[in-house]
């Protein structure tokens, strides 16, 4: 899931939620990881490893929820997404 940053932050676009599966003989496991404040860190690391494993990477794209909206609070972005897993039957 990518966010479009707002004219005064750069206007990029940039990722906000990961991913990650695995699965096993008999059971599998789906998780994401959202990114909500703080970005800063969270990019300095992922250009480092990035630079160590050879490939290209723009840091630009590596955002926060807050860096589009920074008004949002934790509580609400976890409340919408309860509610969305509610509404497609996942309790």
């Amino acid at each position: 899931m990518h966010a479009q940053l707002p004219a005064s932050a750069g206007g990029g676009r940039i990722k906000l939620v990961g991913t990650a599966q695995r699965v096993v003989t008999g059971g599998w496991w789906f998780s994401t990881g959202i990114v909500v404040s703080d970005s800063a860190p969270l990019r300095a690391v992922t250009a480092d490893v990035y630079r160590a494993l050879g490939m290209e990477l723009d840091p630009a794209t590596v955002g926060a929820a807050q860096d589009a909206n920074p008004a949002l609070l934790m509580e609400d972005l976890e409340d919408a997404i309860v509610e969305v897993y509610a509404q497609n039957g996942f309790h």
